[in-house]
Order: structure tokens, then sequence, then C-alpha cells
């Protein structure tokens, strides 16, 4: 039997698209899955990474190797920090990026607090 828990934390909202290297970046949509299986002959329950699916700001050049997880505890909370380590220095337009990572240290059955600032998103009507 396979089940997959979803959480889903965040509103699509802009910033600036620069980001500097290794900071917290401003996320926005973070979704979290994680699949969970069970062996009916032994009972076992086997979980699988996490996978983390956020938006992040990008000039034209961010990929998902520019960002990596680190996850802290704090009492019975796991506190999910997404960090930049590259910025993206090309000059297209500004746009919201989705960026998938596994991170085989969280874990959906318990709660989660996302650390970084959520990113807004500004219209402008003429």
């Amino acid at each position: 039997m396979k089940k997959s828990v979803l959480a889903f934390f965040g509103i699509c909202l802009l910033s600036s698209a620069t980001v500097l290297a290794s900071e917290i970046a401003p996320v926005s949509a973070v979704e979290l899955e994680q699949t969970i299986s069970s062996n009916l002959m032994s009972g076992k329950i086997v979980t699988g990474p996490v996978r983390v699916t956020f938006k992040a700001w990008s000039g034209g050049c961010t990929e998902d190797t520019d960002f990596s997880l680190s996850v802290s505890k704090e009492g019975d909370k796991q506190i999910l920090t997404i960090l930049r380590l590259n910025e993206d220095i090309c000059e297209s337009p500004a746009r919201l990026q989705s960026i998938t990572l596994l991170s085989p240290e969280l874990n959906t059955q318990k709660p989660i607090v996302v650390a970084n600032p959520i990113t807004t998103n500004i219209i402008f009507l003429e």
C-alpha cells in the first residue's frame, strides 16, 4: 500500500529577483510531499524523502542546485530553512520559478515550520 502525504504552505506572493548567495531565500507556495509505504508481510512502514517544492525569484539563470535545505529541531517542531547558495546574475525580467529539492531529514508526520520570509507579488494598475 502506498500513500502520499501532502502539505501546502504559503501563498504565491514578489520581492526583488536578486538574492545574495547563502541567504535565507524569500519564497512562496512551499509544498511538501512524502511517500509512505507499508509492507503487508512484515508490517513495516517505510517513508521516503520529502520533496520540497517552492517558488523563488529568478532573473533567468536560477537552477535547483542554487538552493539547499537546512532542517533543525525546536521541541517537537522541525524548522525548514531554504537557503540560496548562488546569486542569479542574469538580467531577464524577474519571475517566480519552481524549484524542487529532496530532504531525507524531514518527516511530514511531525509539525514543520518554514522559516523563510514569504515573497509578495505587487501588481500595478494603470
